[in-house]
Parts: C-alpha cells; structure tokens; sequence
C-alpha cells in the first residue's frame, strides 16, 4: 500500500486534502453581520463615503461551501446578492462567485491564506471599466472582524478602496 500512495501523481495526492477541513477555516464567516464602511475617494466614490450593510452566512450543502445573502446602502446605492465560496482542491485555494443587483455578470473570486489574513482576490466590470479587488480580512475575532478592500480599475495600481468593520449580530 505504502508503494502505491509513493507512485501517484501529485494530483492525486493533493485531492487527499479534505475539503471540509479547508472551508471549515472560514467558519468565522457564519452568522449575520453587521457591516459599517468608510470609502476613500476614487473613480466610484469621488466624495469618499459611508456605506451599511447586512451579510448573512450558512453552510452549503454538504458543508463543502458558505452561503452567504447580503443587503447594502453605500455611495453607489442600495444593492443586494449572493456569494458562494468554495475550497478547489486541484487549485488548492478557495473559490466562489457572486451576483449582486449593482451590475450584471458573475464575479469570479478566489483566495487564501496568507498569515493570520484571509485575502479573496476577484475581478469585474462596472460603469464600463474593468475592477480588480483584493479583500483582506484581518483582525478575526469571534466578534468582530475589519475587512479592507483595494481596487485596480483598468489594470492600474492597487488602491485601498474602503475599510469594513464587521459585527456580528
């Protein structure tokens, strides 16, 4: 047995990675938040801003995926979705989409660990311009949680976009 487990592939050996364990990393994102913003200026927020919103978060079937429905008010105006996340094994990182009534289209995320910090990469189209994001989610606590958003718009630099502190209910 020991043989066989030596002469296969790392494809195969990588799928051994329990998936459940992996989403299980993100169980500090179950439950209902509160979420408060503060917006830097820039392209989608020349006035900077506040914004409020309400993330609610489930297991997925199987418990291999968090679910989460959110509801949100900010300088863009009020909007609404859903997000799914998922750990990939074959690409050994988390990945999801999500849909919001802001735009149309699928936003494609994916991320990791890095540290202590949860970092969820993704990209979309809104107003005619192509976004790249990197959220960070730091400072996890079972309450509370801060989650810092940078924008790329049109392939330029990384710009701390907003700042979320998270509250759960």
């Amino acid at each position: 047995m020991r043989q066989a487990a030596q002469n296969k592939s790392p494809s195969v050996v990588m799928a051994a990675v329990d998936p459940r364990a992996e989403i299980a990393k993100l169980s500090f994102l179950l439950g209902t938040w509160r979420e408060i913003d503060i917006y830097e200026k820039s392209q989608f927020a020349p006035h900077g801003g506040t914004g409020t919103g309400v993330y609610k978060t489930v297991w997925g079937p199987g418990g291999f995926s968090l679910l989460t429905d959110f509801e949100y008010e900010g300088p863009q105006g009020k909007s609404t979705g859903h997000q799914v996340l998922t750990w990939h094994p074959s690409e050994e990182c988390y990945a999801g989409c999500g849909v919001t009534s802001a735009f149309p289209g699928c936003i494609m995320i994916t991320g990791n660990w890095e540290g202590l910090k949860l970092v969820l990469f993704g990209e979309f189209e809104a107003a005619g311009r192509r976004v790249g994001f990197r959220q960070v989610f730091s400072d996890i606590e079972d309450r509370t949680m801060l989650v810092r958003q940078y924008n790329s718009i049109d392939g330029g630099p990384l710009q701390l976009y907003g700042t979320s502190k998270l509250t759960r209910y």
